[in-house]
């Protein structure tokens, strides 16, 4: 009998363990994911470790984490385009990073009878909070971004940004586990997490409901360059490389044949940059690198850029890349063109992707006045960094993200950018080339979309609001994620020093075979 318990025991560990693994994968922000299982995953990944001795449960999430890190870098392209050592490596210490919250509830939790539920949910956040401080990859490893259409949720990004949602979405698993554990006093955890869900939810639904925009609407277009003449562009480019032999020397031998080139995708976005501003638009905007220029042409192309704002008294923001003959020879940049042929800016991009080789620009980020509004200025992964784009909080109505991914990763990209519009309560507008452009309210509502994967040529229109919406997030910056980080050193502390209580319970009640010896099992006690 105990040996059938036995192995009746270690069988629902490992179903449950396999099935949150599962859900791990698709808890991941990428062309897998689904919303509930960043609910779900946390809660059978949890029990694990919990029925768990501490270090071989510890080895066994880190693994689980490894596996759901490889299968994102799968399902986005990344693999193909990262040497493995380096996906490896990275995938392994992230892993590592997201198996610690487990490891700190198994060991914490147990000794702290109040605040034993927040363990979890501290440790989660602040382990996102870190690898974005630390890591060239920003805010891309936060769970909370799986909840980007959950308009009523995500409206607490507005207060403690998208680390917000990632508390809640995390703190339901212990709440879960205590539940089904009957912990001492878990109807009272219970109650206090659903209090704090439920008025989340109720003030996100009354900031969509009670407090709408009253700036007047603007139209604006985002354009990218059409998938035909982007290919011609980079075959007719590709050849010159290969002929000459390296980048800088067709610049040097052979410019007029770059300049052939590469036309051919200028004129086409000059020239659906006219039909736009006829049509109406006030405001265009180019995708990320959508031209491409020789430092020595740049003043003939914003020669005739100026000559077109100035015509259809429109602002442009040329996305562009820039050659110089000598280093660094790439440049990544936006150009903001005004009415009266002003450059309004002149901005490098200030996060480049690990895998591009530009020098960064200044990290400070443009506003300008306009007639229509506040805009500001940033490009592509630079959204995935929180404290750069909380610079235009206040000051911006309208932040402009030109924007270029690839198939794997576009539509992720451009859902975790909704969660900058929320936080700093500006109109998101992110024109892309190979991805989504899309425009977002600063309630996170997603106002317009063009997938450049569904058609040849994308041009989308929208009718937008640049008025300023004040959040506290936009004031007081990440202090909600530093509170976690401080929380969860005080509560290390505290249960370090307290005595170990009594063990009063084991973990599967279920299995007799696994009744604690020493510190095995949880205390309830």
């Amino acid at each position: 009998m105990i040996e059938a318990s036995r192995r009746q025991g270690t069988l629902h560990r490992y179903v449950g363990l396999l099935t949150g693994g599962g859900l791990a994968v698709l808890g991941w922000h990428g062309p897998w994911h689904v919303a509930v299982a960043a609910w779900l995953f946390p809660v059978l990944l949890m029990r694990f470790a919990r029925q768990s001795r501490v270090l071989p449960g510890f080895a066994t999430l880190w693994l689980v984490q490894a596996v759901g890190g490889l299968a994102w870098l799968y399902q986005t392209d990344l693999l193909a385009r990262l040497p493995a050592a380096v996906s490896v490596l990275v995938v392994t210490a992230i892993a590592a990073l997201l198996a610690l919250p487990f490891l700190l509830d198994r060991l914490l939790a147990p000794r702290l009878k109040v605040v034993g539920s927040l363990v979890f949910p501290l440790g989660w956040v602040s382990v996102e909070f870190l690898l974005a401080q630390i890591t060239p990859f920003g805010a891309f490893v936060v769970l909370g971004t799986t909840q980007y259409d959950n308009l009523p949720l995500i409206q607490i990004a507005s207060v403690a940004g998208a680390y917000g949602v990632s508390f809640l979405v995390t703190w339901c698993a212990p709440i879960v586990n205590q539940v089904r554990e009957r912990t001492p006093g878990w109807p009272r955890q219970v109650l206090t997490y659903a209090a704090v869900l439920v008025t989340v939810l109720a003030a996100g639904g009354a900031r969509l409901t009670f407090f709408p925009s009253s700036a007047p609407l603007v139209r604006v277009a985002a354009i990218s360059p059409s998938r035909a003449a982007a290919e011609k562009r980079a075959a007719a480019t590709a050849g010159l490389r290969a002929r000459y032999g390296s980048f800088q020397q067709v610049l040097t031998r052979a410019p007029q044949a770059e300049r052939q080139a590469i036309a051919g995708v200028t004129d086409e976005l000059l020239a659906r940059s006219e039909q736009e501003a006829a049509a109406g638009a006030k405001i265009i905007a180019w995708s990320e690198t959508g031209a491409w220029t020789m430092q020595r042409d740049l003043d003939a192309l914003l020669a005739r850029v100026r000559a077109l704002t100035a015509k259809h008294h429109v602002y442009l923001v040329a996305g562009l890349s820039v050659y110089a003959d000598q280093a660094p020879y790439l440049r990544n940049k936006t150009i903001m063109v005004t009415p009266d042929g002003r450059v309004a800016w002149d901005y490098d991009k200030t996060h480049p992707t690990p895998m591009e080789a530009l020098t960064p620009g200044s990290g400070r980020v443009p506003v300008i006045a306009t007639t229509y509004g506040d805009l500001a200025g940033a490009i592509c992964y630079d959204a995935d960094f929180p404290a750069l784009m909380r610079q235009a909080a206040g000051r911006a109505g309208l932040m402009i993200v030109p924007s270029r991914d690839w198939q794997g990763m576009g539509e992720a990209h451009a859902q975790r950018a909704v969660f900058r519009a929320v936080e700093n309560g500006y109109t998101l507008l992110r024109p892309a080339d190979e991805g989504l452009s899309e425009a977002v309210d600063p309630h996170g509502r997603v106002l317009a979309t063009a997938d450049s994967f569904a058609t040849d040529q994308v041009s989308m229109v929208a009718y937008l609001r640049a008025q300023v919406v004040r959040t506290v997030y936009g004031t007081v910056g990440d202090l909600f994620s530093w509170l976690c980080l401080t929380g969860l050193a005080v509560v290390i502390v505290v249960s370090a020093i307290r005595p170990a209580r009594r063990w009063t319970a084991v973990v599967d009640e279920n299995d007799p075979a696994r009744r604690p010896k020493g510190r095995r099992g949880i205390r309830v006690g």
